[in-house]
């Protein structure tokens, strides 16, 4: 992974090209310095109560947003909901409740947009 840029976005789609990519990509043209973290590119197991998945890539992902002072989570929207890779990116949050507290408050201040 690269270093973190001062706008990070988190893009859960299961299409790089699709509406919601074009969406971003024409509005980052105002932040050309932003990473974009695909999580398509990425493991990021699902939550669970053993905290089993503590190798994956969701930490490393944490703390690039820890680095940035916006966090954009872009998801095009399936049946009503988020996609299923943001939804399980988000349900990982909890770790930074749970197992990874220090990590989780220092995210404290960040803008976020959806």
């Amino acid at each position: 992974m690269r270093s973190a840029a001062p706008v990070v976005v988190v893009f859960g789609s299961s299409r790089r090209n699709g509406d919601t990519a074009r969406l971003l990509d024409a509005t980052l043209q105002k932040a050309p310095a932003a990473q974009i973290i695909d999580l398509a590119e990425y493991s990021v197991a699902p939550y669970d109560y053993g905290h089993r998945h503590h190798a994956d890539d969701f930490l490393n992902i944490a703390r690039i947003m820890l680095e940035s002072y916006a966090i954009v989570f872009a998801t095009p929207v399936y049946w009503s909901t988020m996609s299923a890779q943001m939804k399980t990116f988000l349900d990982r949050m909890t770790d930074l409740t749970e197992i990874e507290k220090p990590l989780g408050r220092a995210l404290a201040g960040r803008t976020g947009f959806l």
